[in-house]
């Protein structure tokens, strides 16, 4: 079990963690504060943090921890919709991936409205993410030709 502390960090503590330019830094700051504080009690925190970030990479990285948790806290959702329009594609895929995962029905409608996406990647990312919200599959964002032999295994980092 982790070493729990009583005091959370703030907002501002967390971005000044992830804020780096390596994924070596980054995977450090993460491995630190879920030791010192448990990943459950940080979720909120990192998920206030995430559109902060200026780095994509630490971005990308914070959404990828977050991911297991789309079912459980809709502003996890919300703040993937937000990151849809995000300058670096592999944040997009990763809150589409977000999306998909969390089958809200809730975010189709925020969802079509990047049907017309300039990168052809990212409108591939949001059709496939809108058909395994409206189908209620999360294996179809990553089963995009629909062949069923993708199975899609979610698990807590």
């Amino acid at each position: 079990a982790a070493a729990m502390t009583s005091l959370l960090p703030g907002v501002s503590a967390l971005v000044a963690a992830y804020d780096k330019r390596t994924w070596s830094e980054i995977d450090a700051a993460h491995a630190e504060l879920t030791k010192r504080y448990g990943l459950v009690p940080l979720l909120p925190l990192m998920i206030s943090a995430c559109a902060l970030l200026k780095s994509w990479k630490a971005r990308k990285t914070l959404l990828f921890y977050l991911l297991p948790h789309a079912r459980d806290y809709p502003a996890l959702v919300d703040l993937a919709l937000g990151l849809v329009d995000d300058r670096a594609r592999m944040v997009r895929e990763e809150a589409l991936g977000i999306i998909a995962y969390s089958l809200e029905v809730r975010a189709l409608a925020p969802l079509r409205r990047h049907l017309d996406h300039p990168d052809p990647e990212t409108r591939a990312a949001v059709i496939a993410a809108i058909e395994a919200v409206e189908r209620q599959d999360h294996n179809l964002f990553l089963d995009r030709d629909h062949a069923g032999n993708v199975q899609w295994l979610v698990r807590v980092r």
